[in-house]
This record gives structure tokens, sequence and C-alpha cells, in this order.
């Protein structure tokens, strides 16, 4: 998780990046995703957002995300986002249509 100040509407916000490493039969990929600690105390499925879906190594691999970014391991930390990722590609592998 990286952890940083914003400043939007000239307001400093809280923002929270979290990456997953996920295993894929084409390779291993990324996925990172941005929480607003302050929106989900208001609207908990709006508090998190997919910003980056990459095959580790491709070009421009990460560039969203500053170098001190730590991997998620524990589950419940992350925004749901990720994990609804996870399940996306799951099926998505399995051959199957993800149909959300």
């Amino acid at each position: 998780m990286i952890g940083r100040q914003v400043i939007k509407n000239g307001k400093e916000k809280e923002l929270m990046i979290f990456i997953r490493k996920y295993d894929s039969p084409l390779g291993r990929m990324t996925i990172a995703a941005e929480y607003v600690p302050d929106a989900a105390a208001h609207a908990p499925d709006a508090a998190g957002a997919l910003i980056g879906l990459w095959f580790d190594g491709q070009m421009h691999f990460g560039s969203v995300l500053e170098e001190s970014a730590g991997e998620t391991t524990e589950s419940g930390e992350a925004p749901a986002v990720i994990d609804e990722t996870v399940r996306w590609l799951d099926i998505y592998f399995s051959g199957k249509d993800p149909g959300f």
C-alpha cells in the first residue's frame, strides 16, 4: 500500500494505492486500485477505483504507481474493486464470459 496526500479542489485528502499480484495463464499481472478513506465513511462502495492492470514487465508497467508501492497480502484490507477484478479475471481465464 502507498499512502499519500493529494490536493483536490483546494482540499488535502488522504489517498492510498493498493496493489495485488495475479498469476494468469499468460503471465504475472499487477492490479492497482486507489482508496480514499474519507469517501469510505460516506459511501463504502464508491471509495475504491481500479487505476491499473498490467502484465508485469510490459511497456508503461505501473506508470501510475510510485516506486515505494507495497503489495497487499491480507484479504479485506484492500478496496473491494481488487477482489472484483480478481474474480473477473478468474472467470475470463477459465474461458467463460464474466458478464459484469
